[in-house]
């Protein structure tokens, strides 16, 4: 008897958030014909992947609360892999999503292979979606500023997408499925609706109400702004707990929708972005050349390559073609409300 297990690993900013949060809202529609378990106190499974790589790898939170802790750690770990065992349990077929899993290595890969198959699933289907490195870019720079002050160096910066596509790739290549993630390449230009009709054609006919889509980009003049106050209580040195309630108010400020300038990359940033990505990109296409490509330009200014390979630190102001003070001003404003009621 065949027992399916469908992963879909992201990567990160390619909507994930939207098609979890769809998948738990029609869960009860949903789980006769694929089940989507929800693990531990959360409303997905999005932590799956941290009951299989080091604490290094996990998202700054966790990394604060189990720092010097590695036996609360493993304790949660063994948490995780528990309450999956026990939701998976006497069901055929299952739906893992979690955009953390496009980062898994070779050895987590092979751990939650094994794993999946000790459970008695047969066939393991992987589903991803790759956003043009560029973009990927500018969505992760705005995302690192919710935790820290820094954004990466455009020269530095890799998408590594090669990689996590052949560790991905070594469970099962003839089934392992790749999108390119952008609105005229999905399907009915909607992710959710892009991600059903892929389910439906490996033999899961499901349901999924559309909701609203999640993590919405910032403005420009928001996240300047939020890069600020990271700064500034950056600088301080705080306890666990302080910093933990920092990064609620970073996290509830940055996610208000704001008035303001939609961000985009200065041209020198793209293509120096594009360089970077450009052998692995070129390699990924020769792999799936009739469901994904990506036209790479190469930079071709060597001056502007090596004023941009100079300068050691870069502020997200640096990065984008434009924003306005008035939003500016505004969001500041917006941002001490947020930090003065979340410490009265």
């Amino acid at each position: 008897m065949n027992k399916t297990a469908v992963i879909h690993i992201g990567s990160g900013k390619t909507g994930s958030t939207t098609i979890q949060k769809t998948l738990f809202s029609n869960k009860k529609n949903n789980d006769n014909i694929i089940f989507y378990p929800t693990l531990l106190e959360h409303k997905t499974n999005q932590i799956f992947r941290f009951a299989f790589c080091n604490l290094e790898k996990t998202p700054s939170n966790i990394r604060i609360k189990y720092k010097d802790n590695n036996k609360g750690y493993l304790s949660y770990q063994n948490e995780i892999l528990s309450d999956f065992r026990n939701k998976i349990k006497n069901r055929d077929n299952i739906l893992i999503s979690s955009e953390f899993l496009f980062l898994s290595d070779t050895e987590e890969v092979k751990r939650i292979h094994q794993e999946l198959t000790n459970c008695g699933f047969n066939k393991i289907i992987i589903i991803a979606y790759l956003r043009d490195p560029a973009d990927y870019y500018l969505s992760v720079s705005q995302q690192a500023l919710k935790t820290r002050s820094a954004i990466p160096h455009p020269c530095e910066f890799s998408y590594d997408i090669l990689t996590s596509i052949n560790n991905w790739l070594s469970i099962s290549p003839d089934d392992f499925i790749l999108q390119k993630f952008s609105r005229n390449h999905l399907y009915n230009n909607d992710v959710n609706s892009d991600f059903s009709e892929k389910l439906k054609k490996i033999g899961f006919p499901i349901s999924l109400e559309i909701t609203n889509s999640s993590n919405e980009t910032m403005t420009a003049e928001q996240t300047i702004a939020l890069q600020q106050f990271q700064e500034l209580i950056q600088s301080r040195n705080m306890e666990v707990t302080e910093r933990l309630n920092f990064l609620e108010i970073t996290k509830k400020y940055s996610t208000l929708k704001l008035p303001g300038t939609k961000p985009s990359l200065k041209d020198n940033i793209r293509a120096m972005i594009y360089e970077n990505h450009s052998v692995q990109v070129e390699k990924i296409n020769e792999k799936f050349p009739e469901t994904f490509s990506f036209e790479i330009k190469k930079q071709t200014n060597n001056t502007n390559k090596e004023n941009l390979t100079r300068k050691k630190d870069f502020k997200f102001i640096d990065i984008i073609q434009e924003f306005h003070i008035s939003h500016y001003i505004e969001s500041i404003n917006i941002l001490s409300k947020v930090y003065n009621n979340e410490k009265n």
